[in-house]
């Protein structure tokens, strides 16, 4: 899985895996969330949301979320390294 940085006070990267169907989201001071059986239309609103934690929140933890991950405090470099599959 590929992950991408974008401009969040909240989010450091996410990525999507068109095969599987996962989501992850590596957040600046939580835990990371992947989330399983995500149509690829949900993560293109996603990424057009205008508040993206607003939006993992309301949709995805309540009909996708398949696990936490508890890694160190996720900086950008590490997340991409550490979360790409």
């Amino acid at each position: 899985m590929q992950m991408q940085a974008f401009k969040s006070s909240t989010i450091e990267v996410v990525g999507y895996d068109k095969d599987s169907r996962k989501m992850r989201v590596a957040f600046k001071d939580r835990p990371v969330q992947e989330f399983c059986h995500v149509p690829e239309q949900l993560f293109s609103d996603f990424l057009k949301a205008r508040s993206k934690t607003g939006f993992t929140s309301a949709i995805c933890k309540t009909c996708f979320l398949a696990e936490i991950r508890y890694f160190a405090r996720a900086s950008s470099d590490l997340a991409r390294n550490v979360l790409d599959d």
